[in-house]
């Protein structure tokens, strides 16, 4: 019998709708808006003092745990075994081991959650050895407030993936809008009550961030719901296709636990350097994520699933369409996150000022920012092309390679932060600036280390893939003209105020990038202006 498919699954002559990156885009767009609001009314109310250092250590340990267990493991075990049961339709089965895994997940969190509050304590001491006791405490106090949303957002991942799978890519995407409003509101709206006590300022964030996880569940759960049905609401462990699951979900929680290690092990690094470091590099890392979550996200996102369905042939076929959707996919993220890497490293503090400069936030803390942003640019272009790479074994249901190569730049990373932070800063008297660059430069570098190997593996597997140089030389080179034009730009602007500054040679360094691409016959130049005329 033929595979059939669900009509809200059913593909395009190119294998999704042509709406699917879209749909991602605008959904990531809106959430990162919201999110970038959310960090600069956090900036306003706590700026980059004790408070906030304490909540970026707090906020850690969920979005960790959402990650390892939810988008992490889930994505790279559950979504290619659904989808591809899909793609055969096999629906009763696939919506039974949706079930299935969402009854294993509810299982494990609740037990997870109840461990770490008990365990807050000696968990962030481990972690913020920089810290005073009393900031230590605050920190404690702040993780057991927000501990009992990590289960609302494990869940929410796995709404996440069964939507994904059903080709449903804007209300998962678009969900974690409604996390950053409850932060916001809860600031706005109750702030006034702290009296300008930036310690009770925190615990209003943090009862906002908990409210947002359940909100950010309820608004995707209905519709995960009815694609699964209630006959798919079964618990059914011993059955073949969970038997899949739980085989790649082992090496891929490794996979995703090695990688919140080094989450873990860069927040220990910072502690070293103080409060202050800890707040910076939170800072850094959303606007950093920005691009990263628009394009390597959506793009990734997309393409899971498609590439688990296209492996549902003949052998040399899939692999000829799997080399065509990472050339392609490894285009467009080329594409976009080159004018990133130039704009954070040579237009870092306009972006900075622009987004955080209010409030208790001020001019002087934009360097210390903006050294953080400098050094993880760095390491951008290496980390995005490796998420695609991931998600090309992941459909071939391979997750021990990844973890292999993830396990490597690790240790090489953190050994290298380690000396940074501990040797050399004392033996060469580098300042706090100095050592904090260094550390997360040394991270940046063993994430090129991993897109080496990771893309010769999967050469080995799949055959050549990629792009040639001259086509790779396009991007680079209408960034750093377009670069080297803002920033004179920035110079004669550097009077005015951050948002007059901010918008204009952002502006100009957008615009002539894409005109330069367009000029050069980049494909996606060309691509981008048609859905603006559209």
């Amino acid at each position: 019998m033929a595979p059939r498919e669900t009509p809200a699954a059913a593909p395009t002559k190119r294998g999704r709708p042509p709406s699917a990156a879209l749909a991602v885009v605008a959904g990531i767009f809106a959430s990162r808006v919201f999110g970038l609001v959310r960090e600069r009314v956090l900036a306003h109310f706590l700026g980059a003092g004790e408070a906030a250092g304490a909540y970026r250590a707090a906020t850690r340990i969920p979005n960790v745990l959402q990650n390892l267990f939810g988008e992490g493991a889930l994505s790279a075990s559950f979504i290619p075994v659904y989808a591809r049961l899909l793609a055969e339709g096999r629906e009763k089965e696939a919506k039974e081991l949706a079930g299935t895994v969402l009854g294993l997940l509810a299982g494990v969190v609740t037990l997870l959650t109840a461990a770490l509050i008990l365990c807050a304590r000696p968990i962030v001491r481990s972690l913020t050895a920089g810290f005073t006791p009393e900031i230590q405490e605050l920190t404690v106090s702040y993780v057991i407030i927000i501990l009992p949303g990590i289960a609302f957002l494990v869940l929410a991942a796995w709404c996440l993936g069964v939507l994904n799978s059903h080709r449903r890519f804007f209300t998962s995407y678009a969900a974690p809008v409604a996390m950053n409003l409850a932060v916001i509101l809860a600031l706005v709206g109750f702030g006034w009550a702290a009296q300008g006590d930036q310690h009770e300022l925190g615990k209003i964030a943090c009862y906002g961030t908990v409210a947002g996880a359940l909100l950010q569940l309820l608004v995707q759960v209905p519709l995960a719901l009815r694609l699964v049905g209630r006959e798919g609401l079964r618990f059914l462990p011993s059955a073949a296709p969970v038997r899949r699951v739980l085989k790649s979900f082992a090496p891929a929680l490794m996979s995703r636990g090695v990688v919140q290690i080094s989450a873990y092990l860069d927040q220990w690094l910072a502690g070293f350097l103080g409060p202050s470091v800890l707040a910076a590099t939170g800072y850094a890392q959303n606007l950093y994520m920005l691009p990263f979550s628009l394009i390597s996200t959506a793009i990734t996102a997309t393409e899971l699933p498609e590439m688990s369905r296209s492996l549902a042939g003949d052998h040399e076929t899939t692999r000829e369409a799997l080399r065509k959707r990472l050339a392609a996919g490894l285009a467009r993220v080329g594409f976009f996150m080159t004018p990133a890497i130039v704009a954070f490293v040579l237009l870092g503090d306009v972006a900075i000022a622009l987004l955080y400069q209010t409030g208790r936030f001020t001019a002087e803390d934009v360097p210390l920012v903006n050294a953080v942003l400098s050094a993880l640019a760095l390491g951008l272009g290496a980390t995005s092309r490796t998420r695609l790479l991931s998600s090309a074994f992941w459909a071939l249901e391979d997750t021990r390679t990844p973890l292999n190569f993830a396990v490597l730049r690790i240790l090489l990373a953190t050994a290298t932060g380690y000396a940074v932070v501990q040797w050399a800063r004392e033996r060469f008297g580098f300042s706090v600036m100095e050592a904090t660059f260094g550390f997360t430069l040394a991270s940046s570098c063993g994430a090129w280390i991993e897109f080496g190997l990771s893309t010769r593996a999967l050469r080995a597997r799949i055959g050549a893939f990629g792009q040639p140089w001259r086509d790779l030389a396009k991007p680079w080179v209408a960034a750093l003209v377009a670069g080297g034009l803002a920033w004179g730009l920035a110079v004669a602007m550097a009077a005015l105020g951050p948002i007059v500054r901010g918008v204009s040679v952002l502006g100009v360094f957008g615009a002539v990038y894409l005109g330069l691409t367009t000029a050069l016959r980049v494909p996606t130049a060309s691509e981008v202006l048609g859905r603006f005329r559209k």
